[in-house]
């Protein structure tokens, strides 16, 4: 329910702790174009995944009326709530939007209790100046980190093909470690980490 009224949704279940929240872009309905978004959610259920998807108000089989996805911030708080009391099990809501539901979730994620975002093609035409600069920063939060990431992938592929190649057994040995280290690190924080979070990179 989303301010007084019914939202209409689908859930695949799964036994996994991360689930899967699909937003529908545009005035599409749950199952997506050409039920590509019901395809989907087929897909991640069959490797175990919850996967909830659903129609926003005004669209499909929902009550009240389409605010546009400027005005959709209730109703993705209604259905990550309405999920996660589906799925007691589940620790983790990735949530994935295509073209205006990228844009929604990126302008409304902060408050809500999501841990991923999957944005394809984020839309920003309609939006407020102040809602364009804020779906900005997150983008380049997002394109910071994976600039971060690469760099960092790079160095240690350098570091890997240097001890390969002078095949020192004692410089083999300490990077061995390091990279344990680095892999029970992320682990860790990939467990604990929140949507904005980041690691200097040193």
């Amino acid at each position: 329910e989303c301010e007084g009224r019914r939202l209409a949704a689908t859930i695949d279940d799964g036994s996994k702790a991360t689930g899967l929240l699909i937003v529908s872009g545009g005035n599409e309905i749950r199952s997506g174009a050409h039920a590509g978004q019901a395809a989907m959610a087929a897909h991640f259920a069959a490797l175990g995944y919850p996967v909830l998807r659903y129609d926003r108000r005004g669209i499909g089989d929902s009550e009240g009326e389409n605010a546009g996805f400027e005005r959709s911030a209730a109703d993705i708080a209604a259905a990550v709530l309405a999920f996660r009391s589906e799925a007691p099990n589940m620790q983790h809501v990735v949530a994935f939007g295509n073209c205006d539901a990228a844009a929604a979730l990126a302008l409304y994620h902060h408050d809500l209790n999501i841990s991923r975002l999957i944005l394809a093609n984020p839309w920003a035409g309609s939006l407020l100046p102040e809602e364009q600069q804020r779906l900005r920063s997150t983008v380049d939060v997002i394109n910071r980190g994976i600039r971060d990431v690469s760099s960092a992938r790079a160095r240690a592929t350098s570091t890997f093909r240097d001890s390969v190649m002078n095949h020192d057994r004692v410089k083999n040995r300490a990077l061995e470690e390091v990279l344990r280290g680095i892999e029970d690190e992320m682990r860790t924080w990939m467990q604990s980490a929140r949507p904005r979070d980041y690691v200097e990179v040193e």
